[in-house]
């Protein structure tokens, strides 16, 4: 694999996060959440202003973007890697970089179901916080509260 290198986020990057987002919500949904909850990114306004607020890093290899993390206050609110490139470490250097700009013990929500997302987070010390039912675009889903 080619070096790995992570920017920050550039306006002229929102067509590839939104891609991204797109193709991996599809697999964090699959076993969480009736799949019909998902919404592209383009076209989910509190998602977009979720998005925009947050601070955002991108993973590239070759100057392709290849993944995002985003952060706001102590919170990781968005980690997203291109499916085709799971398993190769860059959710693990972005949701570093993230917590290296927090600055203090971080939390996150992910859904019950995305279990890749829970070893990845468990294994840099969060800890389960909280469980509680939510809705994802009006469909039930279970959502865990975690915190390091």
């Amino acid at each position: 694999m080619d070096e790995l290198t992570i920017r920050e986020y550039q306006q002229e990057d929102w067509l590839v996060t939104c891609s991204i987002h797109d193709k991996a919500r599809l697999i964090e949904l699959h076993g969480s959440c009736d799949e019909r909850a998902f919404v592209s990114l383009a076209e989910d306004k509190s998602d977009i202003e979720d998005f925009h607020r947050s601070k955002k890093y991108v993973a590239c290899i070759s100057g392709s973007i290849v993944g995002f993390v985003g952060i706001d206050d102590a919170e990781v609110t968005w980690l997203y890697v291109d499916p085709n490139t799971h398993g190769k470490g860059i959710g693990r250097r972005l949701l570093q970089e993230g917590l290296a700009n927090i600055h203090t013990k971080a939390s996150t929500y992910v859904l019950e179901g995305n279990t890749c997302a829970r070893k990845l987070y468990k294994s840099e010390g969060f800890k389960e916080i909280k469980q509680f039912k939510s809705k994802n675009n009006g469909y039930l889903c279970t959502v865990l509260e975690l915190s390091q």
